[in-house]
């Protein structure tokens, strides 16, 4: 169990945690034409950040995000917890969309934190793997806890799918929504840090927003990049089988639950099929809210936005809301990649 003691965020929809989170909730969209022609009178549509100016590469979309959200996480504390701050970074995989300059990425964000409290990336740190990756920096920010090697943990999760040339492959390749893809996606950006403690948390006096109380990964024997054979859901099923175990939930249901993935019949049907083997852990009536449906595809960005997201989920129950809620994030990778977590939410 690890406890959230500060968030930052930046997206399209706002430069900061509450104004994302808040205007997700309000249902606001923000998808615009590019540049980027599916067909003639056909422009690829994404949801991007339009203070970034389109012509920039996507390490440079990556630092811009990166450092604002890295900015509104570093303002909620007040005064300086360490010397130095360990850092884990959830970041894209090699193969997917325009290349990245990780260390470019690393030194941006670095030259961001002030003297009083610099940030070093931790020892494996660097965590590449798709929508999964932020669930694999979990683990690894876990056991960094665990071990005792740092009383507090900083994960960042940064992508953008919205550069030129990811823009550009994703026409090509007929992966982006479009009249000849009813099945395509909508690529999207975005930048998430969560502030990591052990449970209950070492020499700290900030407010606990929330817990990670389980996080679990696994993998899919047959991904979506490997298609031929249809999915039947074995490591999504796998990973939720050990997050209900690892959680103590029992037959307890989750308030809410949330998805990485776009709105691909392959996850769709991936989904439903291990729904069908946790019935009894997902809410009541069935509801899956997918990021797609406000940011797009964020891809390795997209767990620790919607972590963001469930930790506002106190403020969209309102009065009905129960002593705490339980929301189920889980996300995917194309190459096979999986994990999931259940954060639990504090009402303030």
């Amino acid at each position: 169990m690890m406890d959230i003691i500060a968030v930052g965020m930046c997206t399209p929809l706002g430069l900061s945690w509450k104004t994302s989170v808040a205007e997700m909730h309000a249902g606001t969209k923000r998808f615009v034409e590019t540049q980027i022609e599916l067909a003639p009178d056909e422009p690829l549509r994404a949801c991007l950040l339009p203070l970034l100016p389109p012509h920039l590469d996507r390490t440079e979309r990556v630092i811009g995000l990166g450092v604002t959200a890295l900015t509104d996480v570093l303002a909620e504390i007040e005064k300086p917890l360490a010397p130095c701050l360990p850092l884990v970074l959830a970041l894209p995989a090699d193969e997917d969309g325009g290349s990245l300059d990780v260390p470019a990425i690393v030194h941006a964000l670095e030259n961001e934190s002030p003297q009083s409290m610099r940030l070093e990336v931790a020892k494996g740190g660097i965590i590449r793997g798709g929508r999964a990756s932020f669930f694999t920096a979990l683990a690894h920010a876990e056991n960094l806890l665990r071990s005792r090697a740092a009383p507090w943990v900083l994960i960042g999760a940064l992508d953008s799918l919205c550069d030129l040339v990811s823009l550009a492959d994703l026409a090509r390749t007929n992966r982006a929504l479009g009249a000849d893809n009813i099945d395509g996606l909508l690529p999207g950006e975005g930048a998430a840090f969560i502030l990591l403690a052990g449970h209950p948390p070492r020499r700290v006096a900030y407010p606990v927003y929330g817990r990670i109380i389980a996080s679990a990964t696994g993998r899919e024997p047959r991904p979506y990049q490997e298609r031929e054979s249809p999915s039947l859901a074995a490591g999504l099923t796998h990973v939720l089988t050990c997050l209900r175990e690892l959680a103590g939930l029992g037959e307890e249901r989750v308030e809410y639950a949330l998805s990485c993935q776009p709105g691909a019949v392959f996850w769709t049907r991936e989904l439903v099929q291990a729904y069908l083997r946790h019935t009894t852990l997902f809410p009541e009536p069935f509801l899956v809210t997918s990021i797609n449906e406000s940011l797009g595809d964020a891809g390795a960005a997209s767990g620790a936005l919607l972590v963001a997201r469930a930790l506002w989920a106190t403020k969209a129950a309102g009065d009905r809301r129960p002593e705490t809620l339980r929301t189920l994030v889980y996300g995917c990778s194309n190459a096979g990649e999986v994990g999931a977590c259940v954060v639990e939410t504090i009402p303030v």
